[in-house]
């Protein structure tokens, strides 16, 4: 500076001195993205008044560590690449992704940042494409409110060496098990993310802002079924519509499989495993059993409906299954099969409702030999042993009776209730002499006096008899007073529940339990 002073003098020093001086005081540019202006400006492009209309061409403009300042939500065809330290200011506006297209990975991100360092994202949505950013061998730094909810596969992909921190407040509405806030998919990567649980599925490392989304996951397919299964991951399946199998569901490990009134048309095999819930899920299978549970402890049926199964509803084969709430129906073997060794136990709790086939039972142990336990937490069922098996059916509530009074006379006549529940021996036999019909005794209650069978012709006490089965689970009957094959099969049910000869025949000892 002297040599100067000597050489050039004032002038010159002075000069030199205003040139170190700017240097010194250059500030990062703010550049502007948002709409066109409505008339043309004479405003410098990349200002508030004339924006860029593009954020690629406001960060290709950009010297390092400028700002670009988003003003107006923007559309993007392609990705954005950043490739230089800057600062994108989203103004809390929104950048979606336009032509990305739903249904498969195509590697549109909204934001790329690429190969750089010093990059910082703040106050933004980024939406609609495969993921809202990838960090690819960078340092970025998220601040304020950034937003990645809407895209396909999930909020953040930060892969090949990078560093990530996030500081601010990170939303993602769309996440889902499968579809993360954000993950690591190779490298070495350094992750500052407070809040968020991480787990490894595949090769990924993956982060949830929400528990739940790390272990349960919704199903609309088999192909997601199966996958689901296979999954260690997962220990919560919910069916999010009705499923039709091609195969059978192996369920091989604890699981929790829930829905409300979702219908898997299939089957399902509990197979060597323990801990396993089915919730309110209905199974049908016309090719086989509903349910099979085989060599498994601690399984739990509730609230499950089995129907139309072309064999058992339900199997317990040397397994410990416990059911609550169980719904039966039309299955071609009975509702509940127990057996195969004496390991096999079924215990059952709440309300069980069974509308099997007349000739078919609620419950069975096949026999002797493959004795199981049934545990009958409430006292529903009876048991009789029939055809070398055991034999549950449903209990006939209590029936009230009204004795005297008639069908006439004063209001003053004395008349007696009498309320007895279901005994399986019968105590008294009526008169073998038949009457033409039989008796209505008070309001509650028809007395059988008829013997019956098939093909009898007393309409009234056959409709009766068939209202008294229907009400009795014994079978599904028209009252249409008609003492057909159906009727006698229910009788049949009826009869080995009350440990009666099953023969169809409504005689004296069947009578005598009728009228009980």
């Amino acid at each position: 500076m002297k040599n100067m002073f000597k050489k050039y003098g004032f002038a010159a020093m002075a000069l030199a001195l205003a040139l170190t001086v700017s240097v010194t005081q250059v500030q990062a540019a703010e550049i502007f993205v948002g709409s066109a202006p409505v008339a043309p400006s004479v405003d410098p492009v990349g200002s508030l008044g004339n924006p860029y209309t593009d954020v690629q061409s406001a960060i290709d403009a950009a010297v390092n560590n400028d700002v670009i300042t988003i003003s107006d939500n923007i559309s993007v065809a392609t990705k954005v690449i950043i490739n230089k330290p800057l600062t994108i200011n989203g103004g809390s506006n929104t950048v979606t992704f336009s032509s990305d297209a739903i249904g498969g990975w195509s590697g549109n991100y909204v934001f790329h940042v690429y190969n750089t360092t010093g990059v910082v994202i703040k106050d933004i949505t980024l939406t609609s494409g495969d993921a809202g950013l990838l960090v690819n061998g960078s340092s970025v730094i998220l601040e304020g409110s950034v937003d990645v909810s809407g895209n396909e596969f999930g909020g953040i992909e930060v892969s090949n060496n990078s560093t990530f921190v996030s500081t601010g407040t990170l939303t993602n509405t769309d996440e889902t098990y499968g579809l993360p806030t954000i993950w690591q998919d190779g490298g070495t990567n350094t992750l500052t993310v407070s809040g968020l649980t991480e787990i490894t599925k595949g090769s990924q490392k993956q982060y949830y802002k929400v528990l739940e989304n790390t272990n349960t996951v919704t199903v609309t397919t088999e192909a997601q079924l199966v996958a689901a299964l296979a999954d260690t991951n997962i220990s919560t399946i919910i069916f999010g519509t009705d499923i039709t199998a091609v195969a059978i569901a192996n369920v091989t490990r604890p699981v929790t499989i829930k829905t409300s009134d979702k219908t898997l048309t299939g089957g399902i095999l509990i197979d060597s495993t323990s801990n396993v819930t089915i919730k309110g899920l209905i199974v049908t299978n016309p090719n086989g059993h509903g349910i099979n549970v085989y060599n498994s402890t601690n399984v739990l049926l509730d609230s499950v409906t089995v129907s139309n199964n072309s064999k058992s509803g339900v199997t317990v084969n040397a397994s410990s299954v416990t059911v609550k709430d169980i719904t039966t129906s039309n299955n071609g073997w009975g509702g509940i099969n127990v057996g195969k060794t004496t390991a096999s136990t079924l215990t059952v709790n709440g309300k069980s409702t069974h509308s099997e086939k007349a000739e078919n039972s609620a419950i069975w142990i096949d026999t002797p030999a493959e004795q199981g336990t049934v545990v009958d937490t409430d006292s529903q069922y009876t048991m009789s042993s029939a055809d070398g098996k055991q034999r549950y059916s449903i209990r006939v509530a209590p029936r009230t009776r009204v004795v005297g009074g008639g069908g006439g006379g004063s209001s003053s006549s004395s008349n007696t209730t009498i309320t007895t529940p279901v005994v399986t021996t019968p105590t008294t036999t009526p008169s073998t002499t038949p009457t033409p019909e039989g008796q209505v005794l008070g309001e509650t209650t028809f007395n059988f006096t008829v013997f019956m069978k098939a093909g009898s012709s007393n309409k009234t006490s056959v409709m009766e008899l068939q209202k008294f089965l229907n009400a009795g689970n014994f079978g599904v009957l028209a009252v249409d007073g008609s003492f057909g094959p159906k009727t006698k099969a229910a009788v049949m049910a009826f009869q080995r529940a009350n440990l009666l000869v099953a023969d169809g025949i409504v005689g004296p000892k069947t009578l005598a339990a009728l009228n009980k």
